[in-house]
């Protein structure tokens, strides 16, 4: 695939959001994660899908499709699609698992000091609020 195949596609999905209509947007994201991504680009369509899948109410598919970009991101030293994991779960009033989360990646030693400061403040509010 070439990049401007990718970003068409990435493009049209947005569109798709855009207009609600879900399914096809989902059917989008889909075949790029089944395309010939990196393992990195994977992950973020897995996050994308993600965020479909909580519009659409689903929650078990959005926290299996955030498992899945974490699983593509987590070998490469990323962690964006397991911040957002543990933002989704705060939104949904599961701190607990939110902290399993955000203290789990601050013990990974290849976190930038400002990533972990901003982990850090994740952690204090997710637990000053309950």
């Amino acid at each position: 695939m070439k990049f401007q195949e990718y970003y068409d596609s990435a493009k049209r999905a947005s569109d798709l959001l855009e207009q609600g209509d879900h399914a096809a947007a989902l059917g989008v994201l889909k075949s790029l994660i089944d395309g010939e991504l990196p393992d990195l680009d994977k992950a973020m369509m897995a996050m994308n899908v993600a965020i479909v899948c909580q519009k659409m109410g689903q929650e078990g598919d959005a926290l299996a499709w955030y498992d899945y970009g974490i699983g593509m991101e987590t070998p490469l030293m990323r962690f964006s699609v397991a911040e957002a994991k543990a933002a989704y779960l705060v939104s949904k009033g599961r701190n607990a698992e939110a902290l399993d989360i955000y203290q789990s990646l601050l013990g990974e030693k290849f976190l930038m000091f400002r990533d972990r400061d901003r982990l850090q403040q994740y952690v204090a509010a997710v637990r000053q609020s309950g």
